[in-house]
């Protein structure tokens, strides 16, 4: 019973939140685009996203509140935060992270919200799906030089039970190319926030953990696969420590990953 008022209280609030804001938020970020560069006004827009995304979060915090764990006050910039995916609340969450100009990477799906996908996309968010790897690795390297902050959730998809799934590659060729920091960010506590094919929200004690960072100095002789499958094994040793089972990585049968990820000198499809 508690559950249930829990969830009809956020989703009133929510509901008041975004019609009360929204409107708000519109007439600003069109302002923007009439008055100040494209450049000035996609930062705007994408640090109104950040704002946005915290002001959900602090809705959340009677069912859910989040505890940060390795998150300092300084902003990451021109680099990459990845992240394990088990709950439609992980794109969110990133707002818990320091103020930063930020980009997501994500599948097709979220450009089909209503509104919010609409926003997603005038921010320039990156649609894995709908790109060719040549396309992705210009455009995300136009971004990271342009000292914007990017966020993968490389599995693909939200885990049906909770393990680790296989990471894709792109985002970890990208990094490689640009010479970008790449921060592995542990998730736990939000396997049922929603659970996967479910609105419900059930309370929760969310944790976000920042693991020390990947640089190029540490990288730089790896293969993009190399530093993928350590960023993996470092998200994977941290759910371990929080009890979360996790296999180790997978391949399809025949050694190969499927062709949207990289191996070590293979080709990318």
């Amino acid at each position: 019973m508690k559950t249930f008022f829990l969830n009809v209280w956020f989703y009133a609030a929510f509901a008041v939140f975004a019609v009360l804001d929204l409107p708000v938020f519109t007439v600003l970020s069109v302002a923007d685009c009439l008055l100040l560069p494209r450049r000035a006004a996609l930062r705007r827009l994408r640090l109104r996203i950040h704002r946005f995304g915290r002001q959900v979060i602090w809705l959340l915090r009677p069912i859910a509140p989040v505890v940060r764990e390795g998150v300092g006050c300084e902003p990451l910039v021109g680099g990459v935060y990845v992240a394990n995916h088990r709950s439609f609340s992980d794109p969110w969450l990133i707002s818990q992270l320091p103020r930063a100009e930020m980009v997501q990477i994500v599948n097709r799906w979220p450009f089909k919200i209503p509104v919010l996908g609409l926003v997603a996309k005038c921010a320039g968010y990156l649609d894995i799906k709908g790109m060719t790897l040549e396309r992705f690795i210009e455009t995300g390297a136009e971004l990271l030089n342009d000292k914007v902050t990017l966020v993968s959730f490389p599995e693909g998809t939200r885990s049906r039970d909770g393990s680790l799934g296989v990471f894709n590659g792109e985002i970890f060729r990208l990094a490689k190319q640009v010479g970008a920091p790449v921060v592995p960010l542990v998730i736990t506590g939000h396997e049922r926030t929603p659970a996967r094919g479910s609105m419900v929200l059930r309370p929760s004690k969310i944790r976000m953990r920042l693991l020390p960072p990947l640089t190029v100095a540490e990288y730089g002789d790896w293969s993009a696969f190399k530093l993928k499958e350590t960023v993996r094994d470092r998200i994977r040793d941290a759910l371990k420590e929080r009890g979360h089972s996790c296999p180790p990585s997978t391949f399809p049968e025949g050694g190969q990953e499927c062709p949207r990820c990289c191996m070590e000198d293979t080709p990318h499809a």
